[in-house]
C-alpha cells in the first residue's frame, strides 16, 4: 500500500505539472523526492528547471535518464517530448516499484546504443512475477509504444 500511495501522490505531482502546461522531461526516481514524517509521507516531484512549456517550440536535445526516456523522444532527439513522455516514464516507475531493480538492471547489452535500439524496437523491462493483473495492464498502458494509446495523469488517478 505504501509503494501505491508513492505511486498516486508522483501521478498527482505530474498532473500538477501537466495542468500548468508543462512536461517534466526527465522523470525517474532520482527526481523524486520522498519526506517520511511519522505516519505521513510527503511525495515531491523536483528538478523542475528542466521542464518545457508545452507552448515554446521544442528543444532538440534529449534530457533525462536513458531507462525513463520514451522511444519517440529517443528517436526524435527530444523533438517529439510531450505529456504522453512523462506518462511513458511513470510506466517505468510503475515497473521499477513492483520489482524493487533500476530498470534493464538485468539486461545483458555491450553498450548503450544496443539498448536504445532495444528500447526503439520495443523492449520493456521483463515482467515481474506476481505484479497485480490490474496494475500489469495499466503499466503497459503506460509503456505503449504509441503515445497516443498512453493515458492521461487524470486517467491513471481515476484507475
Amino acid at each position: 500500500f505504501k509503494r501505491l500511495s508513492i505511486l498516486k501522490k508522483i501521478i498527482e505531482g505530474l498532473h500538477n505539472i501537466h495542468k500548468a502546461n508543462y512536461i517534466h522531461r526527465d522523470l525517474y526516481p532520482g527526481n523524486i523526492l520522498i519526506l517520511k514524517d511519522h505516519n505521513n509521507l510527503e511525495v515531491y516531484i523536483s528538478e523542475l528547471d528542466s521542464c518545457a512549456n508545452l507552448n515554446s517550440e521544442p528543444v532538440q536535445q534529449l534530457y533525462g535518464n536513458l531507462s525513463y526516456i520514451a522511444p519517440e523522444v529517443i528517436v526524435k532527439n527530444g523533438n517529439l517530448t510531450s505529456i504522453k513522455s512523462d506518462i511513458y516514464s511513470i510506466g517505468i516507475i510503475m515497473w521499477e516499484l513492483v520489482s524493487g531493480d533500476e530498470p534493464y538492471s538485468d539486461y545483458e547489452i555491450d553498450n548503450e546504443d544496443e539498448l536504445i535500439l532495444d528500447i526503439i524496437n520495443g523492449v520493456r523491462p521483463n515482467d515481474v512475477i506476481g505484479t497485480p493483473k490490474c496494475y500489469h495492464e495499466l503499466m503497459q498502458k503506460c509503456l505503449d509504444a504509441d503515445p497516443e494509446k498512453r493515458p492521461t495523469t487524470l486517467n491513471l488517478l481515476e484507475e
